[in-house]
């Protein structure tokens, strides 16, 4: 995972380097495994969808 930024609680968003495309995933600070990791976008742009969807 590469954590480019936090939703402001307790919550990261990262690109999950384990695959070449790099989908953009949800993962929390306290356990952080990517076994809990959310697949939020698989894009950048379906990332910021998904922000403004919240």
């Amino acid at each position: 995972m590469f954590i480019f930024g936090s939703d402001g609680g307790g919550e990261a968003y990262a690109f999950d380097t384990r695959y070449n495309e790099l989908p953009i995933v949800n993962i929390p600070f306290i356990g952080m495994s990517v076994e809990v990791a959310e697949r939020i976008g698989n894009t950048f742009v379906e990332f910021l969808e998904y922000l403004e969807k919240q």
